[in-house]
């Protein structure tokens, strides 16, 4: 009996929410949630799960480092429940544009948003990639 109170005890201290709030326009302080709502999309957050900010951090700056030794017109970094797809328009302008979706699993729903539209400046493409994974850093 003893032992199931002091493992109650210590599943209520160490309980963490699965989802983070990501600002998308990186203004506000990431917050942590038990799931994403639609009135969350409105407010222009996107959904990452904590045990992924990581992983989504490095894949960030991974590909911002792939815009320079990657010459595929599209191309995509896996970071568990989030793909970063990063799409060149090969032809015309040049242009890098750049999009983050996270799989929901328990709604089964996918959520977006384009960190880089359509960019000319190969660096600033870069740079936004650069400054989103400190974001999500800190």
């Amino acid at each position: 009996m003893k032992s199931l109170l002091i493992l109650l005890a210590f599943s209520a201290f160490t309980y963490s929410p699965g989802i983070l709030l990501i600002d998308i326009e990186m203004k506000n302080d990431i917050k942590t949630a038990e799931k994403f709502t639609i009135e969350d999309c409105f407010k222009k957050s996107f959904p990452v799960y904590v045990d992924d900010i990581k992983a989504v951090a490095e894949a960030a700056e991974e590909m911002a480092k792939t815009i320079d030794r990657n010459d595929q017109c599209e191309y995509s970094i896996k970071a568990n429940h989030t793909t970063i797809y990063l799409k060149k328009d090969c032809k015309k302008t040049q242009g890098f544009s750049v999009r983050f979706v996270t799989k929901l699993e328990n709604e089964k729903t996918y959520f977006d948003f384009e960190l880089v539209r359509n960019e000319k400046d190969r660096r600033l493409a870069q740079q936004r990639l650069l400054d989103f994974a400190s974001y999500l850093s800190n």
